[in-house]
């Protein structure tokens, strides 16, 4: 399994739809999961159930998806590495790649975006630049780094270093 992290508007479910399409790889996107298993929004699980609760939820669905076995993409949400099991689990159970765009990329991609639970707020703009910044280095555990400006490419890089990685 690939699994994909980065920050929150990083390009992450681009990428696993390139994947998905270019390779024929099956595409798993945990925030897609856990909506489907709580049968809510993702910002709605924020706000009636909080973010220790929404961190449950998705440790459970990237453990049960990693556990399939099988060949595929995983998407993780830009907050899925803050929990040390999550990166355990990533680590040990699949080839981790950290899909990276600036913080000006981000905000260009995401300034418009009501659904980011964790950039609601009087300055969006400052809470992003904060939060890049906070989380920085939580990335570094991956196998590999790409960009996600030129998803074809990025793409083909992802699939030979996974093959790589495999064999």
């Amino acid at each position: 399994m690939i699994s994909l992290i980065g920050f929150t508007g990083a390009g992450k479910s681009s990428l696993g739809r390139q994947l998905s399409s270019q390779f024929g790889l099956l595409c798993f996107d945990v925030d897609a999961l856990i909506e489907e298993h709580a049968q809510m929004a993702i910002t709605q699980v924020f706000a009636t159930q909080g973010e220790p609760a929404f961190r449950k939820l998705e440790t459970e669905m990237i453990s049960k998806t990693l556990q399939l076995g099988v060949k595929g993409v995983l998407v993780t949400g830009g907050g899925a590495v803050l929990t040390p099991d999550n990166r355990r689990l990533l680590q040990s159970q699949s080839f981790v790649v950290h899909v990276y765009a600036p913080v000006d990329t981000v905000w260009k991609r995401l300034r418009e975006d009501q659904s980011r639970p964790l950039l609601k707020g009087p300055d969006p703009y400052l809470a992003l630049t904060t939060l890049f910044s906070q989380r920085e280095h939580a990335y570094d555990f991956a196998h590999v780094k790409v960009d996600s400006e030129n998803l074809y490419e990025s793409a083909s890089i992802v699939m030979a270093k996974w093959l790589r990685f495999c064999y």
